[in-house]
C-alpha cells in the first residue's frame, strides 16, 4: 500500500509538472532545482523526497500542485 502512495504521488508530480512547463527539459530538471519557497528553504525538491519518508513526498506534491494550480506561496 505503501508503495502505491509513494508511485502515485511521483505520477501527480510528473503531470503537474508537465501541466506547468512546456520545454521537456524544465519538467525533467526541475526537481533537481533549488527552490526559494519558505516549505524548501533553498533546498531541491528531490532533495526532500529523497529523505525517504512519505509525509516528505506528500508535502512536496502539495506544493507542487500548488505551483501548477497558480498558487504561489510567499515565505
Amino acid at each position: 500500500m505503501d508503495q502505491q502512495q509513494r508511485i502515485g504521488l511521483v505520477i501527480g508530480i510528473q503531470g503537474f509538472l508537465r501541466g506547468v512547463f512546456s520545454n521537456q527539459d524544465n519538467v525533467r530538471e526541475f526537481p533537481g532545482f533549488k527552490n526559494a519557497n519558505a516549505f524548501f528553504e533553498g533546498r531541491s525538491p528531490l532533495k526532500i523526497m529523497a529523505q525517504g519518508d512519505l509525509i516528505s513526498l506528500n508535502e512536496t506534491y502539495r506544493r507542487i500542485e500548488q505551483i501548477h494550480c497558480g498558487v504561489i506561496i510567499a515565505g
